[in-house]
């Protein structure tokens, strides 16, 4: 379920693009394993093996300066180069981070005051994280793979 009170929603990339077209936000972090494309606990990407979810590939290149990866995959220069090879912008910025590291961490520095954000993760755990929970502009997406 959905709580617009609490910044929490629930969705696929149709529902981030159409949030991302309706709040305007200044960044967009997005999550690499599992969200943006199919792999797994830091595995390497491989195109031609691994896919990646269409919609937020297109809101990489629609909303290209607003748009991050933060990830806990160690493999930041294959994850450019496979999301170049699904024709995201090639300069995307790539953020890896270790635990005990919220994104929050990452994300909340890009933000000006009054800036909006939108954390789009597969990981409820990611997502309840105190210092995102703390940040009213954050807005959190909890990503569901729509099944066709």
């Amino acid at each position: 379920h959905s709580c617009e009170a609490c910044r929490l929603q629930r969705g696929d990339g149709e529902l981030v693009l159409d949030l991302a077209a309706r709040l305007r936000p200044a960044r967009i972090a997005l999550d690499f394993d599992r969200t943006i494309a199919s792999t797994r606990t830091g595995a390497e990407p491989v195109v031609g093996t691994h896919t990646v979810d269409t919609d937020l590939v297109s809101l990489l290149t629609l909303h290209r300066e607003a748009c991050l990866v933060i990830t806990r995959n160690s493999h930041t220069e294959a994850i450019r180069n496979f999301l170049r090879a699904h024709g995201a912008p090639g300069d995307m910025k790539v953020h890896s981070i270790r635990r005990p590291t919220s994104k929050a961490e990452v994300l909340v520095p890009y933000l000006a005051p009054g800036e909006q954000a939108l954390l789009v993760d597969d990981s409820m755990a990611e997502l309840a994280d105190p210092l995102v929970i703390a940040e009213d502009r954050v807005n959190r997406i909890l990503f569901v793979r729509a099944l066709l």
